[in-house]
């Protein structure tokens, strides 16, 4: 992870979310890992997929507070509301979540739950636009950031481009900390070969599609070879 790591910095990115909740110790040891290589020419965030209780959660950030980290990611699961609440009490680093909640009402209960300091809904799973527009209103006015997680095709990266160049900074300042586009870089067709033009960033940035609708255009031969046929 830390060699991956050194190939992301060299490439352009000065953020970067890493995959952990291996257990803490194997955690703070992957960290340490990836900071001796990469040193500060990235910060981070941490993705533990909803691996830990609240008392290994606050375990693992308290052992990583000198990373002044983005965020800890789905430091619990999801239907814990209670204790993402613990979580987020008794840390300094800010928790987000969300990627499996639904709708504005999933996100209603969270927010009512004060569990999230950055809610991550996902275009995809979360309803669309509609559902976007209406979880950035509820978010604005629980002072909860909206950072959208992206996953999936290049379907889904491109409308989540449009979602994110859409939604506001919940706590303006001079040096706003802005969302970001979550950029997979693992192997996966479906976001590079399914539309003839895949996101590609630049030195860590991206340009907003301006193409007709959402900007992409299918490569329908790529897409007849993979489609499941008709039973």
């Amino acid at each position: 992870m830390a060699a991956e790591a050194e190939r992301h910095a060299d490439d352009g990115h000065t953020l970067m979310k890493v995959k952990l909740g291996f257990g803490v110790r194997d955690d703070v040891v992957t960290m340490n890992a990836i900071r001796d290589v990469v040193g500060h020419r990235a910060d981070f965030m941490i993705d533990v997929n909803h691996g830990y209780g609240p008392n290994d959660a606050i375990r693992l950030a308290s052992a990583l507070e000198d990373f002044d980290l983005r965020w800890i990611e789905e430091p619990v699961v999801p239907e814990d509301l209670a204790g993402y609440r613990r979580v987020r009490d008794a840390i300094r680093t800010p928790v987000a979540g969300g990627e499996a909640e639904y709708t504005l009402y999933g996100f209603a209960a969270l927010f009512d739950a004060q569990g999230v300091d950055i809610a991550q809904p996902d275009i995809c799973l979360a309803g669309g636009f509609t559902a976007l527009k209406h979880i950035n209103v509820l978010a604005q006015s629980h002072g909860v950031q909206v950072n959208p997680h992206v996953w999936g095709t290049a379907i889904g990266q491109y409308a989540s481009l449009h979602a994110l160049a859409n939604t506001p900074t919940t706590h303006p300042g001079l040096y706003a900390d802005q969302p970001l586009f979550e950029y997979d870089t693992s192997s996966h067709p479906f976001r590079t070969a399914l539309v003839s033009e895949p996101v590609q960033h630049v030195d860590g940035w991206l340009d907003i599609p301006r193409g007709v609708g959402l900007g992409f255009e299918l490569d329908e031969e790529f897409l007849r070879a993979h489609a499941s046929p008709q039973i």
